[in-house]
């Protein structure tokens, strides 16, 4: 976009400040940590690979932990007889398998300007072993197997941090309050950077699960409020399709709506004011709730924003869309 807003390269930014557009709340937790990443360097300790983890995650005075938007939950309705808890004791037994796909797409367009178009596409993809601690509920470790982009040069820094461990602290409400990352000595910045950003969206995604004994058909409602490049209100409806023992089926809505008026342009600084911004999605979870982490689900999140600057003739235009999925 052109002046008096600011210059064409603050409102169109590099790859690294634009994705995940739907995460401008993490960036700029991305870059408070990643110094602290650096300094700190990888996991000195043994590698953990029994089928529980006998050493705390949060152990490491020298790892500052992430911390993840906190949930209310409110139970809509219980649904139909029997009702019991959605809870279950952690499997100890075997370390947990979990694949994570997220993809973002960004179109991007200024109002009555031939030609200022741009479209920026990212998929990651990361493959996780995933184990309780053997007596902490809380504490969970993660050791991060496989690491890929489908831009080559981005998966190959990310290969570069395959092998690292993590850590999550776990609420009440089955969903983690806090992630912890020990990545590889001289694994790329870059790479640091989009392995957070990366799973942290995708957790603050899931589905908090309520208190109360439920039944099949129970819907409850779920809000966080995510900080960032503007401060929005999500909001999440989960509907209890099935449950089969331990395994729970879920249909998921999302709503995402901002509570202030001004976006800052990620990478930037600089402040558009919002004039037009929807994001709303569909999808489903299958929860394992003796499990960290879902067993299957996805979501695709859809979104656009009309941001005006000092010309407001000439607005900047944007159509997102995010898709997470998680399989075994």
């Amino acid at each position: 976009m052109p002046n008096p807003i600011a210059p064409r390269a603050a409102l169109f930014p590099p790859r690294a400040a634009l994705f995940p557009p739907r995460a401008a709340a993490l960036i700029p937790l991305v870059g408070a940590v990643a110094a602290a990443l650096v300094a700190c360097g990888g996991h000195d300790g043994p590698a953990d690979d029994g089928p529980c983890s006998t050493a705390a995650t949060t152990a490491d005075p020298s790892v500052r932990p992430i911390p993840l938007a906190e949930p209310t939950v409110e139970l809509i309705t219980a649904g139909t007889a029997p009702y019991r808890p959605l809870r279950a004791a952690p499997d100890r037994s075997a370390a947990q398998q979990v694949r994570l796909s997220a993809t973002t797409t960004v179109l991007t367009r200024v109002a009555a300007a031939e030609g200022d178009r741009s479209r920026e596409d990212q998929a990651i993809t990361i493959g996780l072993t995933v184990r309780r601690h053997c007596t902490d509920d809380a504490d969970v470790a993660l050791r991060f197997d496989s690491l890929s982009a489908t831009d080559p040069e981005l998966s190959g820094q990310l290969a570069a941090d395959a092998g690292s461990r993590g850590g999550l602290t776990l609420r009440d409400s089955q969903v983690p309050a806090s992630l912890r990352l020990w990545p590889n000595e001289g694994a790329p910045t870059t790479a640091r950077a989009v392995v957070e950003n990366t799973l942290a969206t995708a957790l603050q995604n899931l589905v908090a699960l309520p208190a109360e004994p439920v039944g099949a058909g129970a819907r409850w409602r779920v809000t966080r409020t995510l900080l960032g490049a503007t401060t929005l209100r999500q909001t999440v409806t989960a509907t209890l399709r099935k449950r089969d023992g331990d395994v729970i089926d879920l249909d998921v809505s999302v709503d995402e709506t901002p509570t202030g008026s001004v976006y800052t342009v990620p990478g930037t600084g600089k402040a558009l004011q919002i004039a037009r911004y929807t994001s709303l999605g569909k999808g489903t979870a299958r929860i394992d709730l003796r499990r960290a982490l879902p067993i299957g689900g996805s979501l695709d999140l859809r979104g656009a924003r009309e941001l005006v600057g000092g010309d407001a003739t000439r607005p900047l235009l944007q159509q997102t869309r995010y898709q997470l999925e998680w399989s075994r």
